[in-house]
């Protein structure tokens, strides 16, 4: 049902999402979709597994309301695997995450719990990550770019370890990698891509299949 249409029927031609109005945010991730609308409301369909109700799974065709995310939220809000994410629009410009699936620490902090609405994204001294201008989520991977250029991820890495506190994204040689716009993370592995200067496109993660 993550079409939205309030069917489970597939379909090769765009289909208007049902009972949403107001929409100012939306984001595809996994089996579900997720959209920011009215009163600051978000909403997900689909497999809603953690984004509407913290303790249920199952599959809704339409929109289920899911959080309040209030008055201070941007229109970046990505949608990983069970998990979402977004960014304050406030003078912080902050990162929150929440979701049933956490087992890399993708929505950040210790994997295996679960965070039914959306909790500040914290860095290793105890501090919230912020002054991001893009966030992206994916399987189990999810990066930010600050205003700063300084790109930093938190999840799965690249050797499918665990990572719960953001960690910079370097160049081989250490220096630290300066993003401009376009932060994607990859839907299945863990891998991302950002644009830089002059045109370019910078990658890294997983690259093992052809």
């Amino acid at each position: 049902g993550q079409l939205g249409t309030g069917s489970l029927v597939s379909a090769n031609s765009p289909q208007a999402v049902v009972g949403l109005a107001q929409v100012r945010a939306v984001a595809v991730g996994g089996n579900s979709s997720c959209a920011i609308h009215g009163a600051d409301v978000l909403s997900c369909w689909g497999a809603l597994r953690g984004q509407a109700t913290p303790q249920a799974v199952f599959a809704s065709p339409t929109p289920v309301a899911a959080v309040a995310v209030g008055t201070d939220s941007t229109t970046n809000a990505p949608v990983g695997r069970d998990y979402g994410c977004l960014v304050y629009k406030n003078a912080a410009a902050s990162v929150a995450c929440w979701g049933d699936r956490n087992d890399f620490g993708q929505v950040g902090g210790e994997p295996s719990a679960p965070k039914p609405v959306p909790a500040d994204v914290l860095m290793a001294d105890g501090s919230v990550l912020q002054d991001v201008a893009e966030i992206a989520a994916g399987d189990a991977m999810s990066c930010a770019l600050q205003r700063s250029g300084a790109v930093w991820c938190w999840g799965m890495d690249m050797f499918f370890q665990v990572r719960t506190t953001p960690q910079r994204v370097t160049l081989l040689s250490g220096t630290p990698l300066v993003g401009r716009s376009g932060l994607v993370v990859g839907a299945s592995q863990p891998h991302a891509c950002v644009l830089g200067d002059g045109g370019s496109v910078w990658c890294w993660g997983f690259n093992g299949n052809a």
